[in-house]
C-alpha cells in the first residue's frame, strides 16, 4: 500500500499508520476491505448460481477497489454466463493490463474469443440460409412465367402447323382458313408477350446473379477475416488452456472482542518453553475430550491440536468446526477462572493480500470470538497470536498437511 500523503511506498497492509508522515491509513485499508467483502461474496452466489445477484457485488468490489484483478476476473465470468462476450473480454483485457503474467487470464481471453467465433459462424450460416432462401422464391417467380411461355409457344406452333397444311392441300374452307389466321395473330400475340416475359425474365435473373454474386463476395470477404482473426488468435495463445479460478484467500474479520492480544514479535513464551506470565500448574478438571482434537498434556500447559484444521480458506471456518469449537468450549467453560487460553493462528500459504502472521492472528481471534459469544469464555483470559510459515504445527509438504495447517492451536494455562 503507498501513502496517499508522502511518497512512502509498499507499506504493509497491517500498518495502520504512515511510518514517515503519520498519516491514518485507516479509512484506505476499511474501504480496500471493502472491496474484498464485496468479492468474496460475489464469488459465493457465483459457486451458488446466482449470477445476477454475484454481478452487483462484483462490480461493488470493483467501485471500491479499481484495480482488483480478481474481480475483474470474476466480473467477466459471470458477464460471460450473462452471454455478454464482448463485456467479459473487456473486463479480461484490463485484468491482462493489470497481471500481463496471469495465465488463467490468456485462458479466459481465449475462451472469449473462441465464444466470438461460434458467433460469427452462427451470423454466416443465418446470412447463408437467408440468401438460399432469397434466391429459392425468386426461382420459384421466374419458373410460373416460363411455364406460361411453354405453352404458348406449343399453341403458336400448333397454329403455324395448321396454316402450313391449308396451304398445301387447299381443301380447306376460307372460314376455316380465316379461323386460322385469327388464331395464328392469336398466337402471334402470345409469342409477343411470351418474348417480353422472357426479357423481364432475363434482366431479372441477371439482376438476381448480380446480387448472389456480391453476397458471394461478402461471405468470402468474411470468411477470410474469421479465418486470419483464428490464425492470429491461435498463434497468439497456442498450447494455453483455461485455469481454474482462482480463489484468494483472503476476507474480512470482525473487530475481535478479546483484551489480551499479543502483537506479532511479542514473546509468548521464554526459552523452557512456558508463558512468562502463567502459572506452570496445569488446570485441576480432567483431561479435555472432543470429537475432531488431539489433545497433548505437558508441564506447561494442555495443548489442544485440531485433527483436520478449521478453516476453507481465509477466515471461512470448515464445516462442523462451529460444532466442534461448541464442544470444546462447554469443558474449557468449566475450568477455573484463573485458566488462561492461548490461542495461536496459523496459515498453510502465505495470502496474496496479506501476510502470514496477519492471516493467523484474524484466525486466532475469529475462534476467540466464537469462544466469548457461544460458549461464554470470559475475554480477559484470552490472549491471541499470528504465527508465521515457519512455525506450523504440521508437516507442510501435502495437500492433507496443508489443509491440517489451517488451523489454530489453543494452550491452556493456569494463572496465578
Amino acid at each position: 500500500m503507498n501513502c496517499p500523503v508522502c511518497p512512502t511506498k509498499d507499506i504493509p497492509n497491517n500498518v495502520l499508520v504512515c511510518p514517515n508522515c503519520q498519516t491514518d491509513l485507516g479509512p484506505i485499508l476499511r474501504v480496500r476491505e471493502l472491496g474484498d467483502s464485496e468479492y468474496n461474496e460475489a464469488l459465493r452466489l457465483y459457486e451458488h448460481g446466482a449470477i445476477d445477484t454475484a454481478l452487483q457485488h462484483a462490480a461493488a468490489a470493483l467501485t471500491a477497489k479499481a484495480d482488483f484483478v480478481l474481480a475483474k476476473k470474476l466480473m467477466g465470468k459471470l458477464l460471460m454466463h450473462k452471454g455478454q462476450i464482448a463485456e467479459a473480454r473487456f473486463q479480461w483485457d484490463e485484468a491482462k493490463a493489470l497481471a500481463p503474467d496471469d495465465s488463467e487470464i490468456d485462458g479466459l481471453l481465449s475462451t472469449a474469443a473462441a465464444a466470438t467465433r461460434r458467433r460469427n459462424m452462427r451470423q454466416l450460416i443465418v446470412i447463408a440460409a437467408c440468401v438460399i432462401v432469397l434466391i429459392a422464391g425468386v426461382s420459384l417467380l421466374v419458373l410460373r412465367p416460363i411455364r406460361l411461355l411453354t405453352q404458348q409457344l406449343a399453341k403458336a406452333n400448333g397454329a403455324l402447323a395448321k396454316s402450313e397444311l391449308y396451304r398445301n392441300t387447299h381443301s380447306r374452307l376460307d372460314s376455316d382458313f380465316s379461323g386460322i389466321q385469327v388464331e395464328l395473330e392469336k398466337s402471334k400475340i402470345a409469342v409477343i408477350k411470351s418474348q417480353q416475359i422472357m426479357e423481364a425474365y432475363r434482366m431479372t435473373h441477371s439482376h438476381t446473379d448480380k446480387e448472389f454474386e456480391n453476397t458471394s463476395v461478402m461471405i468470402s470477404n468474411l470468411v477470410a477475416q474469421v479465418t486470419g482473426v483464428h490464425y492470429d488468435i491461435s498463434n497468439r495463445f497456442a498450447g494455453q488452456t483455461l485455469a481454474q479460478a482462482t480463489i484468494p484467500e483472503t476476507s474480512n474479520v470482525r473487530q475481535a472482542k478479546v483484551d489480551k492480544t499479543v502483537m506479532p514479535g511479542q514473546p509468548i513464551a521464554n526459552a523452557d518453553g512456558v508463558n512468562p506470565v502463567l502459572n506452570e500448574q496445569l488446570p485441576t478438571l480432567n483431561s479435555i475430550t472432543a470429537s475432531g482434537v488431539t489433545i497433548s498434556n505437558a508441564a506447561s500447559g494442555i495443548s489442544v491440536y485440531f485433527d483436520k484444521g478449521i478453516f476453507l480458506r481465509g477466515t471461512l471456518l470448515r464445516p462442523g468446526a462451529k460444532d466442534i469449537l461448541t464442544s470444546l468450549g462447554r469443558q474449557l467453560k468449566d475450568f477455573p477462572r484463573n485458566s488462561v487460553l492461548e490461542i495461536n493462528g496459523y496459515s498453510a500459504e502465505k495470502p496474496i493480500f496479506s501476510s502470514a502472521v496477519t492471516l493467523g492472528r484474524k484466525r486466532a481471534t475469529i475462534v476467540a470470538d466464537f469462544l466469548c459469544d457461544s460458549c461464554g469464555f470470559a475475554a480477559q483470559n484470552i490472549a491471541i497470536r499470528g504465527m508465521s510459515l515457519e512455525n506450523l504445527p504440521f508437516p507442510n509438504k501435502t495437500l492433507d498437511s496443508k489443509a491440517k495447517n489451517q488451523t489454530v492451536v489453543i494452550r491452556i494455562y493456569k494463572h496465578d
